[in-house]
């Protein structure tokens, strides 16, 4: 498996276990969800980075449309929340939250574990898929990143 499949995988597994963390403290209640702009436009947040990376994977590797159970639905779904903005659903977003989301935590886990890279390189699960201590964009850290796992090179 390519090393930015691994990394965007993590970028989903990240997403969700944020989402996961915006209810440690309270119970998933409906109601409050709805009356929180906030959190709604967090879990927005990252269900289009969840979406993004699903759209990055399939570009990349067209088998995990059938490795992730619904992956033209999630991008769809990231299409909307971006595009569409002025017709998202609370109740879908909640749906999908509920329905949805912890069956994908479970698949994308099993890929990450399943990946030879991932049992090849244990120290890359925490370093890589965040080495800055922010989801980070900078291409330049991504690049050593890669290039640091590619030759073996362990200094995270």
């Amino acid at each position: 498996m390519d090393e930015r499949i691994l990394k965007w995988l993590y970028d989903i597994k990240i997403a969700i276990d944020e989402i996961n963390e915006y209810f440690l403290e309270q119970e998933k209640d409906f109601l409050k969800y709805r009356q929180n702009l906030m959190l709604k436009r967090a879990i927005e947040r990252n269900l289009e980075i969840i979406g993004e990376a699903v759209n990055r994977i399939l570009t990349r590797d067209k088998e995990f449309e059938l490795k992730i159970t619904n992956a033209k639905s999630i991008v769809g779904l990231r299409n909307q929340l971006i595009h569409a903005y002025d017709n998202i659903s609370d109740e879908n977003v909640w749906s999908i939250l509920i329905n949805h989301l912890p069956k994908l935590k479970i698949e994308i886990g099993n890929l990450i574990k399943t990946t030879p890279l991932t049992q090849k390189a244990p120290h890359f699960c925490e370093a890589f898929r965040d080495p800055a201590g922010i989801r980070t964009q900078d291409h330049y850290i991504k690049s050593v990143m890669l290039y640091q796992l590619s030759y073996g090179i362990n200094s995270f």
